[in-house]
């Protein structure tokens, strides 16, 4: 943020002022630096881009437009080391790879406030180690995608007025899609934690489900009769239907 903005960026005393201006002389392969500072802007990723901020503590992309995701993710991406910013309201997404995304890896991220955590369509990739806070519907939303997604923590925000509420939502227009659900840690006031909706043959397995109110269900299947559900741990709940 205190660079002088002068291209190609190639110095800290250089540096772009924008997260998005950096990426517009970016080609396949690059990878850049973000340093500390809050960065008000959507950004959206080109293909085999690395997008390293400096720590998910202190390194904000802040979008105060709702309906918009503020990062795009495209494929053979890493999207690494910020905390993701969005107004606390209702109509607001965090990072989107829609027919993107092939290969690439989202860790070590923090997404404050968001409806929608992060929401992945028509695609495949990791979703590891990232923190989901505040959340006021959905935490991952996996449709016709064989993602995994590991070692997440997801908070519903308590207060949500959302009539729906599911830390991590699956759905396929066939069996032909295994998405992997491992190790993730989901708290969260009502609402299916683990929602199977439609299609999808999905791996289930070590995940820790907390609620703060009895009446929810921990995981739930809509119409998969071949879904692999194991080691997970669930906290009040009312178990598996």
């Amino acid at each position: 943020k205190t660079g002088t903005s002068i291209p190609p960026y190639t110095s800290w005393e250089t540096a772009a002022d924008s997260i998005q201006k950096c990426i517009s002389i970016c080609v396949f392969g690059d990878t850049i630096y973000v340093a500390n500072g809050v960065y008000e802007e959507q950004v959206v990723m080109i293909p085999g881009l690395s997008l390293i901020g400096g720590g998910m503590d202190s390194c904000v992309i802040s979008l105060t437009s709702t309906g918009i995701p503020a990062v795009e993710i495209k494929d053979t991406c890493l999207l690494k080391g910020f905390s993701i910013l969005l107004p606390n309201t209702l109509n607001t997404w965090g990072i989107q790879a829609e027919q993107n995304g092939y290969g690439s890896l989202i860790t070590a991220n923090r997404i404050v406030n968001a409806s929608l955590g992060i929401s992945i369509r028509y695609s495949n990739l990791l979703v590891y180690n990232n923190v989901f806070e505040n959340i006021k519907s959905i935490g991952i939303r996996l449709f016709n995608s064989n993602s995994v997604t590991r070692r997440n923590s997801i908070y519903i925000d308590p207060n949500s007025q959302s009539g729906f509420i599911s830390g991590i939502y699956i759905e396929a227009f066939n069996n032909n899609y295994s998405p992997t659900i491992d190790s993730n840690y989901i708290i969260s006031p009502l609402g299916r934690s683990i929602y199977q909706s439609i299609g999808a043959r999905p791996i289930i397995k070590n995940n820790v489900i907390k609620f703060t109110q009895y009446g929810s269900d921990a995981i739930f299947l809509s119409s998969s009769d071949s879904a692999f559900i194991y080691n997970n741990l669930i906290l009040i709940g009312t178990g598996i239907r």
